[in-house]
């Protein structure tokens, strides 16, 4: 692999708030050795931090079929709405740069 790579487009910080409490996500998207660089296999992984419940990692990847956004380890009081919140972020995060200076 070659160390000149830049991959510091693979990961963000994405604050999320729910009834006043202010919750951070770090999202990495999970990369593989691909011949000589890395590349990303679909998947994310998520430290997130909560103010009462603690900090918590799991993984996130979205369905191909419907799109939906799921995790097969996330903790019970990580709900499903925030999955979805993450990756839209993601998606968002993806798209082209000519896509968001049009929003």
């Amino acid at each position: 692999m070659t160390g000149s790579l830049d991959y510091h487009e693979e990961g963000f910080i994405l604050p999320i708030r729910r009834n006043h409490i202010r919750t951070y996500a770090s999202v990495n998207a999970e990369m593989h050795a691909d011949k000589q660089e890395l590349a990303p296999t679909g998947h994310y992984f998520v430290y997130l931090l909560h103010p009462s419940q603690g900090s918590c990692y799991f993984t996130i990847e979205q369905e191909i079929a419907t799109g939906k956004w799921f995790s097969k380890n996330a903790p019970r009081f990580v709900e499903q709405d925030i999955i979805l919140e993450i990756g839209t972020a993601i998606n968002f995060k993806n798209q082209p740069i000519s896509m968001h200076a049009a929003e």
